[in-house]
């Protein structure tokens, strides 16, 4: 009887840990999106593929942008819960937005709460989302903590949530200003005047982003010598 009793709860226990490896929270830096060949028709699988891209001590001067990419990993018409909190609360200013890939407005930026109740699109088993935050000049040099949490019902793992902790390091260094020029700006907020200002900082015009012709590993060398892509 004893026997068959641990067989039971062996099984079961398989079961909920398969339940809850399907749940998976990515964090990448905006090289994710420069690197996909047409920002038009970005997926999942193409997203996942990023792991170079993966981000979790980005060091960031004072006035310098901060873009990242969150990918929820579920089951097609999963509904979940997507929190980013920080700590101290409220240190640096963060909008978040959501992208809805297929669909006929891809590049649009929806903007959404920093705590969100969701659910995966029917025919897709990921959802994306996009942090952006700009560092105040007048932050002091230090250390935050910045961290998405997403939860799913019946998940194990910490009664429910699974967490993506990360550092932010602000530096002593102020950011050297920029232009962009006029003729780059969208006439909406969307990805691409998004990615277009990014593009400005690393040197480059929205022509870059235009004819697909961003070198993202040259980018991301740049990057991780600053420290900004670790």
């Amino acid at each position: 009887m004893n026997a068959m009793r641990y067989q039971l709860i062996l099984v079961l226990t398989l079961i909920l840990n398969t339940k809850s490896s399907a749940q998976e929270l990515f964090v990448f830096s905006d090289l994710a999106l420069f690197a996909q060949k047409d920002l038009s028709k970005i997926d999942c699988d193409s997203l996942l593929a990023s792991k170079e891209y993966e981000v979790l001590s980005p060091a960031l001067e004072r006035g310098d942008f901060l873009t990242l990419l969150v990918v929820v990993k579920l089951q097609a018409g999963q509904a979940f819960l997507l929190e980013t909190g920080q700590y101290p609360n409220g240190a640096l200013p963060l909008r978040s937005f959501r992208l809805f890939p297929g669909t006929d407005t891809p590049l649009e930026l929806i903007p959404v709460s920093n705590s969100l109740r969701g659910r995966t699109v029917e025919n897709q088993r990921c959802a994306v989302f996009v942090l952006d935050a700009q560092v105040p000049k007048d932050m002091p040099e230090g250390r935050l903590k910045l961290e998405p949490a997403l939860w799913v019902s019946g998940s194990l793992s910490q009664r429910g949530w699974l967490r993506y902790p990360m550092e932010i390091r602000i530096l002593q260094k102020e950011a050297d200003p920029f232009e962009i020029q006029p003729a780059c700006f969208a006439s909406h907020f969307t990805l691409n005047r998004l990615l277009i200002r990014n593009l400005r900082r690393e040197g480059l015009d929205c022509h870059s982003l235009i004819e697909g012709k961003v070198d993202t590993q040259t980018i991301l060398s740049r990057r991780r010598l600053r420290g900004k892509n670790k």
